[in-house]
């Protein structure tokens, strides 16, 4: 057997085994807890641990089904239509901008079937002035908008009422150039009309450790997830180092009003019959994700764009095949999963640990099982919290081949979690898009009380659940507290990322 799928296999069947093992525990926890305040409790847990299978399998098989993935062939373009090379930037570094600007100009590709343009939404005048300077000096066509109407998605509509290329290429202003080829090996993908777009693997360029775990999360959706959707053709467009089709864009009405509006025009364009392309290579890297604000921030805007597409896939439920629900119920509510199961999970966990389990003992002593019941809700709570931390390291080891990446992995996404419940609650009550917006550049911590006010939720539900364990703790309830600190730790991660990374 290929190495590369026993390596899948193996941990396709750690994860989907233990899942698997944490809903029959819940099962039987609520077949055999007599009060009703456990009953509850236990069927709490039990469906924590259905909503994780579903997700589990869902990352499964989309792990499998990325090493089945091989429908696309790069070959020699037949002819060179024109294209937009388009760069989005909003109170971007101008130095940043303009390495960008400048690394796409090695694209190897006929210079007179290329123009570049710059999008900008600016706000600060000394940014506005010197990127102004900079496109007229090397003649690149500037848009620059007084407001963000719609936000990136705003600028494109904007520029596509003047297009005329027959293709545009887009790429955020952070995205350095890493392959010169990148036009001639995705232009050749748009083989039949119904192709709208092509999109490649988005990753960032190495850094500090920090940096390089925030890049393997992201690792995980450019080398598993879009690989399996693309299988199926249902690949996403992503924003950026892809290409799309401009008479598609604008028969299509262009991008929507939303933060996330590369997934939500993915959305239109799978309904109305559209397919895209995904090519599983890295043609640019973006500026790393040096410190916890900025990805922290990222998280916010996707949780926050992707709560804002419940209501377009709703709309549109009939339209799609069965098989590609999945796919979108997976996208759509996947940040919100890991959000609230955690967060729930942790709850959860002291709720059982101040159960009174008087009654609940003298069930066990009837039934002749040696472990109460309260100890065995103790054993499926460290189960998901074993089996997360597990999957996590193994993941990192046998791809990054780093232990210490997935430790690290795992603490961020425990340390989010607020933040990805905060932005889908944000979203609901329609508030401000950009309620939580943080500069990423930078590689510096800032101050302790700083950090403390940025984490001030995180570190509050931290300190509650520490303050749980020590009570727990003076009465001899070693496990329970043991594990309600563990939470602590988790949940307090935020104050200490934001303190040493920024």
């Amino acid at each position: 057997m290929d190495i590369e799928l026993a390596k899948r296999y193996f941990l396709i069947g750690f994860v989907v085994f233990f899942s698997l093992i944490a809903i029959l525990f819940g099962v039987y926890l609520l077949l055999f807890t007599p009060t009703l305040y456990l009953k509850l409790l236990s069927a709490l847990f039990l469906l924590l641990a259905v909503i994780a299978f579903f997700f589990n399998t869902m990352g499964s098989i989309y792990f499998y089904k990325s090493y089945l993935y091989r429908n696309y062939k790069i070959t020699p373009l037949e002819r060179f239509p024109s294209v937009a090379v388009v760069v989005a930037s909003y109170n971007e570094e101008p130095e940043t901008v303009e390495q960008t600007i400048n690394s796409l100009k090695a694209l190897d590709y006929p210079r007179e079937k290329i123009s570049y343009y710059l999008l900008d939404d600016s706000t600060k005048p000394e940014i506005v002035r010197e990127l102004s300077a900079f496109c007229k000096k090397e003649g690149v066509a500037l848009q620059h908008r007084d407001n963000r109407r719609g936000f990136k998605g705003g600028a494109l509509n904007e520029f596509l009422k003047g297009a005329k290329e027959e293709f545009i290429a887009i790429f955020d202003a952070d995205e350095m150039l890493a392959e010169p080829s990148f036009l001639r090996e995705t232009l050749c993908q748009f083989r039949e009309g119904d192709i709208a777009y092509v999109q490649t693997s988005k990753r960032y360029a190495r850094g500090s450790l920090f940096a390089n775990t925030v890049d393997s999360t992201h690792a995980f959706f450019s080398n598993f997830v879009q690989p399996s959707r693309a299988h199926q053709e249902n690949a996403l467009f992503a924003g950026s180092c892809g290409v799309l089709r401009t008479s598609i864009v604008k028969k299509l009405g262009g991008f929507d009003d939303c933060v996330v509006e590369d997934a939500a025009f993915s959305l239109k364009a799978d309904i109305s019959g559209y397919r895209g392309v995904y090519i599983p290579k890295v043609y640019a890297l973006g500026a790393p994700i040096e410190n916890f604000t900025g990805f922290a921030a990222q998280q916010w805007r996707y949780n926050f764009g992707n709560t804002q597409l419940i209501g377009k896939y709703l709309a549109n439920f009939t339209k799609l095949p069965a098989r590609k629900h999945m796919d979108y119920i997976t996208l759509i509510f996947g940040l919100h999963y890991l959000s609230a199961v955690f967060i729930i999970f942790a709850l959860l966990t002291v709720l059982m640990a101040f159960a009174d389990v008087s009654t609940a003992q003298m069930m066990v002593e009837k039934l002749l099982v040696p472990l109460s019941i309260k100890f065995q809700l103790e054993i499926l709570s460290a189960l998901s919290i074993v089996t997360m931390l597990l999957a996590a390291l193994i993941i990192a080891k046998v791809y990054f081949n780093s232990f210490t990446i997935g430790f690290i992995a795992y603490f961020l996404n425990f340390g989010v979690a607020f933040v990805r419940a905060k932005a889908a609650v944000a979203a609901l009550l329609n508030s401000r898009a950009d309620f939580l917006v943080i500069k990423r550049n930078g590689t510096r911590g800032m101050p302790f009380l700083k950090a403390l006010r940025l984490s001030a939720v995180e570190t509050t539900f931290a300190v509650l659940l520490l303050a749980a364990a020590a009570v727990l703790f003076v009465n001899s309830d070693i496990s329970s507290a043991f594990w309600i600190s563990w939470y602590g730790l988790l949940f307090s991660s935020p104050l200490f990322f934001a303190y040493f990374t920024g």
